[in-house]
C-alpha cells in the first residue's frame, strides 16, 4: 500500500512532462526553429527581425508545415498565430507579415514567455 502513492506520483510526473502547461509552448518554439532552418525564399524574418513573412504559401504548406506541425493547412497555422497573439501587418511594405512583441529573431528565448489564449467556447 505504501508503494501506491509513489507509483501514482511517478505516473503523474510522466504524464505532466509532456503536457502543454507551464513553460511548454511548442508552437512558438517550433516557429522559431522553422525560421532559423528553412529556405528564406519560403518563410523568413523581415530585415529588422521583429516580424516574419511566408513568401511562398504553396511550398510552405507542402514542404515546411509537415516537418514541424501535425496540421498542414495554412488556415490552421494562421489560427495558431492568432491564438498566440501574433498580429498581421496590414499596411506598408511589410503588409502580410506577422509580428509579436515577444517573438524576435535576436531574442529567441523571449518566445518562452508567450501564452496561448483559451479557445472561444472551450470548456476550460
Amino acid at each position: 500500500v505504501a508503494s501506491a502513492p509513489s507509483t501514482t506520483t511517478a505516473a503523474n510526473n510522466a504524464s505532466s512532462s509532456g503536457s502543454t502547461t507551464g513553460h511548454s509552448n511548442p508552437f512558438p518554439r517550433k516557429l522559431m526553429e522553422m525560421l532559423r532552418k528553412e529556405d528564406l525564399s519560403i518563410v523568413a524574418w523581415l530585415p529588422r527581425g521583429d516580424a516574419f513573412t511566408v513568401r511562398d504559401a504553396d511550398r510552405f504548406v507542402k514542404d515546411v508545415l509537415p516537418r514541424y506541425f501535425r496540421h498542414t493547412k495554412l488556415t490552421s497555422f494562421q489560427r495558431q498565430l492568432n491564438l498566440y497573439g501574433f498580429r498581421r501587418i496590414t499596411k506598408g511594405p511589410d503588409a502580410g507579415a506577422y509580428r509579436h512583441e515577444l517573438f524576435h529573431r535576436d531574442c529567441p528565448d523571449q518566445c518562452l514567455q508567450m501564452k496561448r489564449s483559451k479557445q472561444k467556447g472551450s470548456p476550460q
